[in-house]
């Protein structure tokens, strides 16, 4: 397993930076089958495999994965992996399998002077046909989101007791593989009136203000 993931700029004031979730790679599934169709067989864990099996000779797909595309939110990655290889008769394959993040990782962090000036708040990101994922204030996890546009609502309370929800811009194109860092800020910690300051942060682009 490959747990590595382009992760954000350190530029923000975010006090925490959640790690990439890291599954034991004997806990993958596996699915072993032959081009023909002749041969299909999967195991539920990479611990549970044969190191003795036989398979008849001829060329075979390889598949590792871990959880589920479709199934979103904290501490839910999906790993895949593919590989294509032949058995020869009478010699031993060892096939070779690279299973990566397929997922877009997304965090929330809410800056000092944002939590001093509104006593109540959340985020929800929303991913193109999945799942709506609440950040409440106190959430420090990353969530496991499909790639490709994810949009989100903020909901505020200031001290004054009015509370409003704000739909800022969406990330248009998110990449997997990739840890987008959502920054909540109030006039960059700076006294004076209120001045909401919402920062994404990534390497696939050169990121900025918005």
């Amino acid at each position: 397993a490959d747990y590595s993931v382009k992760d954000s700029r350190a530029t923000t004031k975010a006090a925490t930076v959640p790690t990439v979730a890291q599954p034991d790679v004997n806990d993958f599934y596996v699915h072993l089958s032959r081009t023909d169709g002749s041969v299909d067989k999967t195991w539920s864990k990479v611990s549970e495999m044969s190191q003795t099996e036989k398979f008849p000779v001829g060329k075979y797909n390889l598949e590792m994965y871990y959880g589920d595309i479709n199934d979103e939110g904290f501490d839910k990655p999906y790993y895949y992996g593919t590989t294509e290889f032949t058995i020869y008769d009478g010699e031993v394959s060892e096939p070779q399998v690279k299973a990566t993040l397929c997922n877009t990782m997304v965090s929330v962090d809410y800056t000092d002077a944002f939590k001093a000036y509104f006593t109540d708040y959340k985020a929800i990101i929303h991913s193109g046909g999945g799942d709506y994922i609440t950040f409440e204030s106190s959430e420090t996890r990353a969530a496991y989101v499909k790639p490709g546009t994810i949009s989100m609502s903020l909901t505020l309370t200031n001290r004054e007791g009015n509370t409003v929800t704000i739909e800022p811009a969406a990330i248009p194109n998110a990449q997997p593989k990739t840890h987008y860092r959502i920054t909540f800020d109030v006039n960059g910690g700076e006294v004076g009136d209120a001045v909401l300051v919402i920062t994404f942060d990534e390497t696939t682009e050169d990121g900025g203000e918005v």
